[in-house]
């Protein structure tokens, strides 16, 4: 026969058996919690750190797009400095050709000496010809200017200064303190003309200083002041 003792003996061992299992429950419950927890956790970590991953690689690209600009812009002046290095040697080769010019102009080039009354007929259209007997030295002092044209003054002496004054040209080109190469082909010519056409063709010397720093400028000069006088360059 079962007594109460039995009974609450029976029960109390059921309600700690029950106790126990509820307890077992909620601990997987929680054990699975904390996993889903633990998952939920790590998948925010691992977008958090994509993110971060996408952000240095979107840095690295830009990086990598200024580095290639940065090499584009180098290449371009490497290509300028290499045109301006042929430049300056041509500038140089320039200003040496200016430079040995400007030595013959003072009669000092090397090897040669200073020019004189008749060095100076082997230059000039006609050589050969004799002085013309207008004037007894020289008839102008020319002046090759920077921008191309000519200043012109008398340099002829006060006995013949009525005579050299008359002759065709002169008073247009002693009229102006700047004459064009136009204006001075023109003028010259026709004491070019006057001094071909005596009864003994001559020719008249000039002097001739020059002011330009342009090679082919000054050779230009040169051509057309050769082309009607003998020429004596001086300082």
């Amino acid at each position: 026969m079962v007594t109460w003792l039995d009974f609450r003996r029976e029960r109390g061992s059921d309600i700690v058996n029950l106790t126990l299992t509820e307890v077992m429950i909620l601990m997987v419950f929680a054990a699975l919690i904390f996993s889903f927890l633990a998952r939920d956790e790590g998948e925010g970590e691992r977008t958090r750190l994509a993110a971060e991953v996408e952000a240095v690689s979107s840095r690295l690209r830009a990086v990598s797009s200024e580095k290639e600009h940065l090499q584009t812009r180098l290449d371009g002046f490497a290509a300028r400095i290499a045109q301006l290095e042929t430049a300056l040697a041509d500038r140089d080769r320039q200003i040496k050709d200016l430079n040995e010019t400007i030595e013959r102009i003072r009669g000092a080039a090397p090897g040669s000496k200073p020019l004189s009354v008749r060095d100076s007929k082997t230059s000039g259209r006609g050589s050969g010809l004799p002085r013309c007997s207008l004037t007894a030295a020289y008839l102008l002092d020319v002046t090759l200017l920077d921008s191309g044209g000519f200043a012109v003054q008398p340099a002829w002496d006060q006995t013949t200064e009525h005579e050299a004054a008359k002759l065709p040209g002169m008073a247009p080109l002693l009229a102006t303190s700047h004459l064009s190469m136009e204006d001075f082909r023109r003028q010259a010519r026709e004491i070019y003309s006057w001094s071909s056409s005596q009864e003994e063709p001559c020719r008249f010397y000039v002097r001739a200083r020059t002011r330009t720093m342009q090679l082919a400028v000054y050779q230009k000069q040169m051509k057309i002041l050769e082309s009607y006088f003998y020429i004596l360059k001086v300082d």
